[in-house]
């Protein structure tokens, strides 16, 4: 499939990394393809991995932006036996809102998207929403978004 086929890629440009990267890009570039790993084959073993690479990510670099957007993005999708929690994901997401005019338009999107999607699972189908615009004014990217979005629409007219 053209979602493995990509994630060949990814693992072939990330074994080609230059020495000259940081510590914390080359743990950016592995959280990704753990993360586009996932999301293409649905292992748990990849799943896990992934969200011990975020946990690691943020613990190492608890000021860089996206460090934060993975900690917050595991809380919300791990379940709460496993440690996730939509409230501690709002927290951090609360934490980014400084500096938030700063970011690039990716991130404000990524941070509405996070904000929207933890609503939407806490219940709160209206707040979720307004966040759910808010982030379409800057892109549509994301199918799993946008199926969130058509859910939450749904409840909303219940």
């Amino acid at each position: 499939s053209e979602g493995k086929a990509h994630i060949e890629t990814m693992k072939r440009l990330y074994d080609e990394l230059p020495s000259s990267i940081t510590p914390f890009e080359r743990l950016v570039c592995e959280t990704e393809l753990t993360s586009a790993e996932y999301y293409v084959t649905r292992k748990l073993s990849v799943g896990m991995d992934n969200s011990d690479l975020a946990k690691k990510l943020y613990k190492e670099y608890p000021e860089e932006v996206f460090a934060i957007m993975n900690e917050a993005w595991r809380l919300i999708y791990t379940p709460a036996i496993a440690g996730g929690s939509t409230k501690k994901a709002l927290n951090l997401l609360d934490d980014l809102t400084t500096g938030y005019n700063e970011l690039a338009d990716i991130d404000r999107y990524s941070i509405l998207c996070a904000y929207a999607i933890a609503y939407n699972a806490r219940g709160d189908y209206k707040k979720a929403n307004e966040y759910f615009e808010e982030a379409f004014k800057y892109f549509v990217a994301e199918a799993d978004v946008v199926e969130t979005y058509k859910s939450n629409l749904e409840k909303l007219s219940e």
